[in-house]
């Protein structure tokens, strides 16, 4: 353990200075380069335009239009959303706002259904885009980079004051609204965003119980959420700049659960309060790049059940969440090369009360150090990170060390590229699995994964018309992969090392764009044919079969028209069968559905000053019953009406 501590303190005596993380290097070569791999991966990016004209309940609903991407639903407004990227666990993946990790100390992923889209302005899922960007750590060392761009802590162009306001209301009495306001000045800037939303969330489905159907109502789905957060930076000079966040949040939920045929009744809620600081200080010289950042997280959580039996006549369990990361990132250009190097320390803790967990501790020491030569059109990175990690829990004291190295090699020609790469990623049980209160397995192991990677991008111009056509194929071999598994029955979870699982995905993507004298044609293409499979045991009776609610088919077709003043989009999203259980019979098939929402949006003003819209939206148009998740159920259709303003 001093060992530990030595090392931790050496790394965060080392962190100093930052850059501002989107300026680009001043290498001709680099740049035309640059500008070519932008303009050739558009299907992997998501415009502020497109976000608006969508209009998503979440950033969840929002992912699952980029290529690659297969979204966990549990129901609706705030109901849990993760993200999977290419067959592996959302625990591979780092998403970042700003350039900043967001964190979950508890359940080890995000809910993707907490991060609200009106204060996203971009999201970009093509790492290649963000290599000359400092980024944390821990992206360097995920399988897949997730970017989240608010625009609230970079400087405007120009100087001035914009404002940016919405209201919203909708189907399941949803009535929201959110401000976005933002001064800058010569070398400075402040931005302040605001958000609030309340659902009561109650809908009607359709109930099957082999005999005969029935309407019924989805009770216990009231929802209200309080967002704020408030942004400075500055220009300290030509190369030295730095920035700040303070962010709060406040969510106040009925949880429905699974809807069971034998017990319908739900009288479940949880509270989640969180409190984050973000801070970095940029270096940019001309040659050498240095970033160095802190964030901090307070999170508390209170799950209460007030029809569960026991002494206390009701279940009331607190989970309280702290979690401090200090870092640098840093890169030095050579003529042909560059020398990416990071390293960051990280404590995380956890209180509880109502489950006695003797509070576990971990902290964490990962680092990388990334080359990257370019010899013409060819791009080779070679990159080895290392975690160490001690963990401190209620059966002891665990520590783990693990070095994943990285290679991948890019060729660009005048309109494609190619990209291939082998990886190792790394990740130990979040606390969730280790602890969450019924579910929870403390022996885990963790999860090892070995991934190839291999992309072709193509681009075509012709007159008016711009097609983007990409294409992926992936294949990765995961030693203790963690799964939540049904075990008792459908809807009693509980956490598992299957010890080793193979998987394969192939992913086509296209964008294109028909430019005319006053309509512009869009349309985007994305499917996935994934199959993550248990090889485990030849003997077992799961032995190559799909793990559970892992859809083989995904995909979406979206088509949008704009002429003038008029935007119409028309938006498909089709989930294929999967199974509910790791034993791939006809019993546990669950069916797959299709989903169409239609929006129309009309701006009434758009000068130099003033911008004013408003905007319709149906969603599930063709009233589809279905359900990602057995037993937890999604609305059929249903509507929402924004108005947007904006003053520059």
């Amino acid at each position: 353990m001093r060992s530990f501590l030595f090392l931790a303190l050496v790394l965060s005596g080392s962190v100093w200075g930052q850059l501002d993380s989107v300026r680009l290097m001043s290498i001709p070569s680099v740049e035309i380069v640059r500008a070519i791999r932008k303009e050739i991966t558009q299907t992997r990016v998501i415009e502020k335009d497109v976000i608006e004209t969508l209009a998503p309940a979440d950033v969840g609903e929002l992912l699952q239009k980029l290529p690659g991407t297969t979204i966990r639903s549990y129901g609706a407004i705030g109901a849990l959303k993760t993200v999977s990227f290419n067959g592996m666990g959302a625990q591979h993946s780092a998403i970042l706002i700003d350039g900043f990790l967001t964190q979950n100390l508890l359940a080890g992923q995000i809910n993707l259904s907490q991060i609200q889209v009106e204060g996203i302005g971009n999201v970009s899922l093509d790492d290649d885009q963000l290599k000359n960007r400092l980024l944390p750590v821990k992206s360097r060392l995920s399988g897949t980079t997730l970017l989240l761009g608010s625009g609230l802590l970079y400087k405007s162009r120009e100087k001035g004051a914009d404002l940016d306001i919405n209201l919203g209301m909708g189907s399941f009495d949803t009535y929201d609204g959110g401000l976005r306001f933002k001064q800058s000045l010569d070398r400075s800037f402040i931005s302040a965003f605001g958000y609030y939303r309340k659902s009561n969330g109650d809908f009607f489905y359709s109930k099957d119980n082999g005999v005969y159907s029935s309407i019924e109502r989805r009770n216990n789905n009231r929802f209200e959420e309080r967002v704020a957060s408030i942004a400075s930076g500055i220009d300290f000079s030509k190369t030295w700049s730095g920035r700040l966040r303070f962010a709060g949040k406040k969510i106040d939920q009925e949880l429905p659960g699974a809807i069971i045929l034998y017990n319908d009744y739900q009288d479940e809620r949880m509270t989640t309060g969180e409190l984050s600081a973000d801070i970095d200080i940029a270096y940019n010289g001309n040659s050498n790049h240095v970033r160095s950042y802190y964030s901090g997280v307070l999170r508390e959580t209170v799950y209460l059940d007030s029809t569960y039996l026991n002494q206390n006549g009701f279940l009331r369990n607190l989970y309280r969440e702290q979690g401090h990361t200090i870092g640098y990132s840093s890169f030095h250009v050579f003529d042909q090369a560059k020398l990416e190097t990071g390293a960051s320390l990280g404590i995380e803790t956890l209180f509880t009360e109502g489950v006695h967990l003797n509070d576990p501790l971990r902290a964490t020491i990962a680092g990388f150090s990334r080359f990257e030569h370019n010899i013409g059109n060819w791009e080779v990175y070679y990159q080895l990170g290392v975690y160490i990690v001690s963990q401190h829990q209620l059966e002891g004291q665990r520590n783990y060390r693990r070095l994943m190295p990285r290679l991948k090699f890019l060729y660009s020609g005048a309109r494609w590229l190619n990209s291939f790469e082998l990886s190792n990623t790394y990740r130990l049980p979040s606390f969730n699995e280790l602890y969450f209160g019924g579910i929870g397995n403390p022996n885990l192991i963790p999860e090892n994964a070995y991934q190839f990677k291999y992309s072709l991008t193509k681009t075509i111009h012709k007159g008016k018309l711009r097609s983007v056509f990409d294409l992926w194929m992936n294949s990765s071999y995961v030693d203790n992969k963690i799964v939540a598994v049904p075990t008792k029955n459908m809807f009693v979870w509980s956490i598992q090392n299957i010890q080793k699982t193979l998987s394969g995905s192939f992913v086509f993507a296209n964008k294109t764009t028909i430019s005319l004298k006053d309509v512009a044609l869009n349309t985007t293409i994305n499917y996935q044919l994934q199959s993550v499979l248990d090889i485990s045991d030849p003997e077992s009776p799961t032995y190559l079969h799909q793990i559970a609610y892992v859809p083989i088919h995904t995909g979406s077709v979206d088509i949008g028209v704009k002429a003038q003043r008029v935007q119409m989009n028309v938006s498909n999203y089709f989930v294929g069968f999967r199974y509910v259980l790791n034993e791939n019979i006809y019993e546990n098939l669950e069916d797959g559905y299709f989903t169409t929402d239609i929006s129309l949006k009309y701006t009434l003003l758009d000068d130099q000053k003033h911008r004013l819209s408003v905007q319709g939206l149906v969603k599930n148009v063709l009233n589809v019953q279905y359900a990602f998740i057995r037993g937890f159920v999604m609305p059929g259709r249903n509507y929402l009406i924004k108005l947007r303003y904006g003053l520059n």
